[in-house]
């Protein structure tokens, strides 16, 4: 590419609202802002709960800036976070990503729990900020409670129930503990991570509002400001949405029916509103073919059955965001995620893998 080329990139990617998709980040996409715009939509109309459908349009120009200075725009915005936790969507960082991404894994493999939360969420043990497994061979069951156990910290930063100002380190523990607070994840910051070095001082504060300019590192990263904590719960928000988002999306999992349903949907994006066969985990997956997934996608017939066995994401962003609201009970979002967005098809579950379309 010559510098002129260069030159004229930088500057497209500048002016073009930032949007964003699973693993690739993308100026042009609005895909997980698209459901979430949806699912705020529904939720407002819904006089209450249950929530058991909501219109689905077709993805346009969104207009994301419109929404500035209000909550709405937050949470749109917010539903970025864990494609960039550490604030990677300056462009200069949006161009290095595409050129660096499979970096990733070497550092991950070298570093640990000290790699920069970007490197961790995508190719790491982070890997359930997208509903995934953090490497092949893991149970169902295991990757489904580190996920619950995500969104019940993220559930309790969105009411309230968590403030800002809360230790990371105590809340999540630095060892695993049989019947901690979020025990699927205890010692998820512990040992030698950055994290809950001595000193380190990480709140969740911190953690949703950390600035890196390395890709790789926690090195040149400075703390975001914010005055009333507003950024900090809608960036919670936007990450347990994204996280259904994506548990849509057949690179991350495989609710289909059978081998021969996956195989005929290779190469498409599509939202099937069925059980979890599998959990998908990236490493190892040909990206190429998994951003192909994670275009806007086609309905499944399957949502479009009043008995459906789960509910589609926008559904589901709904009925999250009214329970946000109405502040529900912990227990009860927990059954409903349970049930209604990650159950799991029992006789027929397997463990995690790269996925027959992604090899």
């Amino acid at each position: 590419m010559t510098p002129s080329v260069q030159f004229a990139l930088v500057a497209l990617l500048a002016l073009a609202p930032l949007r964003s998709r699973a693993y690739e980040i993308q100026p042009a996409d609005g895909m997980h802002e698209a459901m979430t715009v949806q699912s705020i939509e529904c939720a407002r109309a819904a006089k209450g709960l249950p929530i058991t459908s909501c219109p689905r349009k077709p993805l346009v120009d969104l207009k994301v800036r419109r929404l500035q200075n209000t909550e709405d725009y937050q949470k749109v915005f917010s539903v970025n976070w864990p494609d960039g936790p550490t604030g990677i969507h300056a462009v200069s960082a949006l161009i290095r990503t595409g050129l660096t991404y499979k970096k990733c894994t070497e550092y991950f493999d070298q570093m640990g729990a000290n790699t920069n939360l970007f490197c961790r969420s995508h190719y790491g043990d982070l890997q359930f900020f997208h509903a995934m497994a953090n490497q092949p061979n893991e149970s169902a069951d295991v990757v489904r409670a580190r996920i619950l156990a995500w969104a019940q910290f993220l559930y309790g930063v969105a009411t309230s129930e968590i403030a800002p100002d809360e230790d990371v380190c105590t809340l999540f523990g630095r060892e695993t503990v049989a019947g901690a607070r979020f025990e699927a994840l205890a010692g998820l910051w512990g040992g030698d991570a950055t994290v809950c070095k001595p000193n380190a001082h990480w709140t969740v504060y911190t953690l949703f509002n950390w600035k890196c300019s390395n890709l790789f590192s926690w090195n040149k990263c400075k703390m975001g400001v914010e005055s009333d904590g507003s950024w900090t719960r809608a960036r919670a928000v936007g990450a347990l949405l994204h996280m259904i988002q994506d548990s849509f999306a057949l690179g991350h999992t495989d609710r289909l029916v059978n081998d021969d349903a996956t195989q005929a949907m290779c190469g498409r994006a599509l939202v099937s509103c069925n059980v979890v066969r599998e959990f998908h985990s990236y490493r190892g997956q040909d990206s190429k073919k998994h951003g192909m997934s994670d275009q806007w996608p086609a309905f499944d017939s399957s949502c479009f059955v009043p008995e459906r066995a789960v509910d589609d994401p926008i559904v589901a962003g709904a009925w999250v965001l009214k329970s946000i609201e109405l502040k529900r009970s912990w227990a009860e979002v927990k059954r409903d995620l349970g049930d209604r967005v990650f159950p799991i098809a029992n006789a027929v579950a397997r463990p995690s893998s790269v996925g027959e379309c992604f090899k």
